[in-house]
Parts: C-alpha cells; sequence; structure tokens
C-alpha cells in the first residue's frame, strides 16, 4: 500500500487499513490522504482519483479493495512507528 501511495504524487504516504466483518465476509477498506494542491470540492475529480488510485491497488495487490479518499491532514500523525491497520471484527 504505502509502495502504491509513494509512486503516485497525488497522495501522501499516510494511509489507515480498515478491517471488518460484514454478513461473514471480511473485508478491508483503505483510508488515503490525498495531497493538499490535488484536492477538490468537485466530486468528479475526487472519484477519477478514487478510479485511478484503486486500479493501481489492484494491480499490485491482487484484489480491488474499497478506497476511501480523506481531505489533507484527516488521519491522525503519530510519534514512532505509526498504526496502519484498525481491526474491527469481532471474534466469536
Amino acid at each position: 500500500v504505502e509502495s502504491v501511495l509513494l509512486e503516485m504524487p497525488e497522495f501522501e504516504p499516510h494511509y489507515l487499513i480498515v478491517v471488518d466483518r460484514v454478513n461473514n465476509t471480511d473485508t478491508f477498506q483503505i483510508q488515503v490522504e490525498v495531497r493538499p494542491d490535488y484536492y477538490s470540492d468537485e466530486m468528479n475529480k475526487m472519484i477519477a482519483l478514487k478510479k485511478k488510485i484503486a486500479a493501481r491497488m489492484q494491480s499490485v495487490i491482487g484484489i480491488q479493495p474499497d478506497i476511501k479518499i480523506v481531505e489533507p491532514r484527516s488521519l491522525e500523525r503519530s510519534m514512532g512507528k505509526a498504526k496502519h491497520v484498525i481491526d474491527n471484527r469481532k471474534l466469536v
């Protein structure tokens, strides 16, 4: 994930993977932070960015992830090792 973000100038290298379970199926969403100069209120520009990164992620990791583009500086920053995965699945 990080290597894809680093090769795309539209995105910051900050991301969060959220793993969940919906109807007994594991799901995951990758939240990616867009750079300020690429952020737009125009929906078609954000949709185009989402499609671009989703296609690149699929070619690298082999599956099409759910991508959520978030505003610049909206993902939590941490001192030291960053936490990139949140697992919301409940063990039964």
